[in-house]
């Protein structure tokens, strides 16, 4: 049988800007949005309105929320 072979990420950043709140999988952040505290498995950045996103990894758009 075939070895399956394992890609390496390399992830770049999705654009230029100030992290405004942090992975976190082990403790909880309060989200003002939600009102509750949450796990944030995900990295906010500050950026423009218009302003160019792009992806950190190959991959497809599951959703979009503002």
């Amino acid at each position: 049988p075939q070895k399956e072979t394992k890609k390496e990420l390399e992830f770049i950043m999705p654009l230029e800007g100030e992290v405004s709140k942090n992975f976190s999988n082990e403790n909880l952040i309060y989200s003002d949005t939600l009102e509750e505290w949450i796990l944030h498995l995900g990295l906010d950045i500050l950026g423009e309105i218009g302003t160019e996103v792009k992806a950190a990894e190959e991959g497809k758009i599951l959703s979009i929320k503002n």
